[in-house]
């Protein structure tokens, strides 16, 4: 299950990804209640 969430949001969170290094732990943070 944890792989198959996990390769969803590599497809589609590639830019999240970037965004997250950008905005550091605030970022995270976001990007955790989101697919939580």
């Amino acid at each position: 299950k944890y792989l198959e969430y996990d390769r969803t949001m590599l497809a589609g969170d590639a830019r999240r990804k970037e965004a997250k290094k950008f905005g550091g732990p605030g970022a995270r943070r976001r990007k955790q209640k989101s697919y939580r």
